[in-house]
């Protein structure tokens, strides 16, 4: 196991924000009795100025200091953090959204291009329009990673930082709504991100992953979760004394081609800002070399766009959005858009959030100063009931089994999940199955006797709660929509309210059959069970579907997305798998 400054590894979260809010004249945490790790400005909860638009953020811990770090003063009204690389779940975002929104004029939610934040912050947004219609809310999505070129989604890295700051500026400056969203919107479509690691991190409680990277191997364009990039490339034995430096001009270029095609939209551009971002564990030391090839790669004569001695620039250098101790490096560069110095301005206004580095003007060598030598760093409780035999035996049964085979195969989940992603599926699901127990046993569903609907909506409470992620997201999803359609029907038809619930999954994720999602097992296991056919017929449709997986080399959606064809061979989906394990499981009970 991977030697961390942790105690539990469960408290990891909880215990970096109570550190977090040691700096009580900027950060205040919302009373963590409520479940969720949110940090709102010491400023808001005093009340100390009059309403304005508030900019908040938010997604899975490990990337310190995002998002909480960057609340403050200047920038982020409040932040909610997630379990290490997991979306934080829908209660959570609704919490921070409702803590803020009595303070604010209207809210700018920014979040990187991940599903999981765009699923669980979507539904916040959507669930704080509907209680609160007087205090306006719009979602930033950034995606400024461009490691996989013509990518449908690209992820959001280190640029995000960027456009957080401009956004904040504006806000704290009063001014409007709309033109809060706007500033923040044209910076998201100006910055561009790439990213190169030498070693991958790894979740604090787990083994070092030592099969992800040779000893003698980097990866260009891996993401900020260990998700794969574009190529593994060896080391070269003869060419050390430079690796740094054609490292940087190997970033640096794809920067520049990005950029480019960005001007041919714009065709406009004032200025550069360009953030050399640590990733975790890169030393100081070999922070410093980095920025300096970055520099020599600015005042060259190769790059149009990306070019100091084209344009002005500044560089921002230091931990900006890490990835727990990963060993690497991120750059991102900022186009500043000809408005007459506006965006520039924003960049640069003063901020009390110390996680903000001001940088400094970057100059050519020949301007650089010298003198002569001389000579000599939780909501189920009110639907618990004193009854614990409410359920009939035969849903318990169901319930218990179902969590207990999804315990059982945590580990593969993970594995797999490795494969494509983070590797937190595993412990997402561990969260989730363990608090569908606690509550079981709790009688927290005893309510819900004779009801599927209400056992399903409860269901979904638990699993929102708890998961988070994209796993959450779509369980969430699922589960609510199978109890909307339980309360529909004149008699419960759990094969139609199964049929419902897949497509209501395809609809938010956009998957269809062939994509390397989950719904490769879960649509043919509908389609089956939608035709009156055995359970035992879903069971092995599902299967199929899971192992079909394993062969397809290209995903259009998901995690599998953004990892290479060869990395997909061999192994199948986790979401599709977790679908086999829960069918096999009631299939089993019905057996008994």
């Amino acid at each position: 196991m991977a030697k961390r400054f942790i105690n539990d590894p469960e408290d990891v979260v909880p215990d970096l924000m109570q550190g977090l809010a040691l700096d009580s004249s900027r950060v205040t945490l919302v009373d963590p009795a409520c479940g969720h790790s949110i940090a709102v400005r010491s400023s808001l909860a005093a009340k100390a100025y009059p309403p304005r638009v508030s900019v908040v953020s938010g997604g899975g811990s490990g990337h310190e200091p995002m998002a909480g770090g960057y609340v403050g003063d200047g920038m982020l009204a409040g932040a909610v953090a997630g379990a290490v690389f997991a979306s934080p779940s829908i209660p959570a975002i609704s919490t921070l959204l409702e803590t803020v929104a009595p303070f604010s004029s209207g809210i700018v939610v920014i979040v990187m291009n991940y599903q999981g934040d765009r699923l669980n912050f979507g539904g916040a947004v959507d669930a704080l329009k509907a209680s609160n219609p007087n205090c306006p809310v719009n979602i930033v999505v950034v995606g400024d990673d461009v490691a996989l070129p013509g990518n449908s989604e690209p992820r959001g890295i280190a640029g995000t930082i960027f456009v957080i700051k401009v956004a904040c500026a504006a806000a704290d400056d009063g001014r409007p709504m709309k033109e809060v969203v706007k500033i923040a919107e044209t910076a998201s479509k100006s910055v561009v991100s790439y990213g190169v690691a030498l070693e991958p991190c790894t979740i604090p409680g787990h083994t070092v992953d030592t099969e992800r990277l040779g000893h003698n191997e980097y990866e260009c364009g891996m993401g900020i979760h260990g998700e794969g990039g574009v190529e593994k490339q060896v080391f070269p034995k003869n060419a050390m004394s430079s690796f740094t430096s054609d490292v940087v001009t190997t970033i640096c270029t794809h920067l520049d081609v990005a950029l480019q095609e960005k001007l041919k939209q714009t065709s406009t551009c004032s200025a550069l800002a360009v953030m050399v971002n640590n990733l975790g564990a890169v030393p100081t030391t070999e922070m410093l070399i980095v920025r300096k090839a970055v520099a020599d790669f600015l005042f060259s004569k190769g790059a149009p766009v990306f070019n100091g001695q084209t344009y002005k620039s500044h560089m921002f250098e230091g931990l900006f959005m890490t990835s727990l101790q990963m060993v690497g490096i991120s750059i991102s560069c900022f186009m500043l858009p000809c408005d007459d110095g506006d965006m520039e301005r924003l960049l640069h206004t003063s901020t009390a959030v110390d996680a903000w580095d001001c940088g400094f003007p970057l100059l050519p060598s020949s301007e650089r100063r010298v003198i002569p030598a001389p000579s000599s760093r939780t909501s189920l409780e009110a639907n618990k009931s004193t009854k614990r035999t409410g359920l009939d035996p035969g849903t318990k049964m169901n319930i218990s089994a179902i969590t207990a085979s999804l315990l059982d195969a945590a580990e593969d989940l993970a594995t797999l999940d490795r494969k494509t992603g983070d590797g937190d599926m595993g412990d997402t699901v561990k969260r989730a199955c363990n608090r569908i127990r606690a509550d079981l046993d709790s009688g927290a569903y005893s309510a819900a006797a004779g009801d599927p609907s209400h056992l399903f909506k409860l269901l979904a409470v638990s699993t929102g709660e708890s998961m988070g992620g994209s796993s959450g997201g779509f369980t969430s999803i699922f589960l609510d929509t199978a109890a909307e359609s339980f309360n529909k029907q004149p008699e419960y038809s759990w094969r139609a309210a199964f049929a419902d619930a897949t497509r209501a999954v395809m609809k938010a994720g956009g998957a269809q059959l062939g994509d390397r999602t989950l719904v490769d097992a879960l649509k043919p296991a509908a389609d089956v069970l939608a035709e009156g056919k055995p359970l035992q017929e879903a069971v092995q449709a599902a299967h199929t579907g899971y192992e079909l997986t394993k062969s397809m080399t290209k995903a259009k959606h998901g995690r599998s997305s953004k990892v290479r064809s060869s990395e997909l061979l061999s192994h199948g989906d986790p979401g599709a798998y977790a679908i086999y394990i829960i069918l096999n499981a009631l299939k089993n009970v019905a057996r008994q």
